[in-house]
């Protein structure tokens, strides 16, 4: 859920393999419920089967979104993640959406180094963080490597959602593995892990007034209620007194939506 700049009220989210703008009721009422009828469609990835679905985005500096997809085949036993077929995308504040990295499994985390020469992403099923150069004139990426490998350095766990905090350092969460690692991305070493009851953390961010508080998201995914209630799958934790900030209170995007 990404605020749009000047344009209060107004969210990008994403609804299945769309890209929607959703348009919040001003209204003083503690509860709000929006339809998917009310959604307004900016962009879809192409069509194919099976079908693409958006998982994660943020926005750079300049407000052009990075977002990414995913490709999961019903079965009638259950479901299986068809490989190499997802994408990441950028939606330029001119309304342009294009591809920018394909062969993509399971797209996740995005996230820049302060000085936003520095692209950082996950595809979860290759259980690393990589990095590429960014240049953020064109809004581009180059030179992919390997900044950190959770299976060969023996961390349980895919790294799903990320963030960056005010150091430079990455945090990121360890699907399976219930932790979030610190991570130094210029020394491709952990610093840091935050251990959570729930097994399958999701993803992390900064806030608070003064941008000290990570709230850590976790999920139920493949657990029963008795599993979930058991280990606090589905809970936001918030954790404090870590003695670091994280990097920005986010971006909003900068077009017209």
């Amino acid at each position: 859920m990404i605020p749009v700049q000047s344009q209060p009220n107004k969210y990008l989210i994403a609804y299945g393999g769309s890209i929607c703008v959703l348009e919040w009721p001003a209204t003083g009422e503690e509860v709000v419920h929006v339809s998917v009828t009310d959604l307004k469609t900016l962009h879809s990835v192409p069509a194919h089967d099976p079908p693409a679905t958006i998982n994660d985005a943020k926005c750079d500096v300049r407000g052009r979104l990075w977002t990414g997809s995913l490709c999961v085949r019903v079965l009638p036993d259950g479901w299986e993640m068809v490989q190499g077929i997802g994408h990441v995308f950028r939606l330029d504040t001119d309304g342009q959406f294009t591809p920018q990295l394909d062969g993509v499994d399971l797209s996740n985390g995005i996230a820049w180094s302060l000085d936003n020469k520095q692209f950082y992403y996950n595809d979860t099923n290759l259980y690393r963080v990589d990095g590429f150069d960014y240049d953020l004139e064109k809004g581009t990426i180059s030179n992919r490597r390997v900044v950190f490998d959770f299976k060969a350095n023996g961390i349980e766990g895919a790294p799903d959602g990320m963030c960056t905090d005010a150091n430079g350092n990455l945090w990121v969460a360890l699907y399976g593995g219930g932790k979030v690692a610190q991570v130094n991305p210029h020394t491709g070493e952990q610093i840091g892990c935050l251990d959570f009851p729930s097994k399958n953390i999701t993803s992390c961010a900064f806030g608070g007034a003064n941008l000290d508080v990570l709230y850590v998201t976790s999920g139920k995914f493949q657990l029963n209620e008795e599993e979930a209630e058991a280990t606090g799958a589905g809970l936001t934790y918030k954790v404090t007194g870590l003695g670091v900030r994280g990097s920005s209170a986010g971006i909003a995007y900068a077009g017209k939506a």
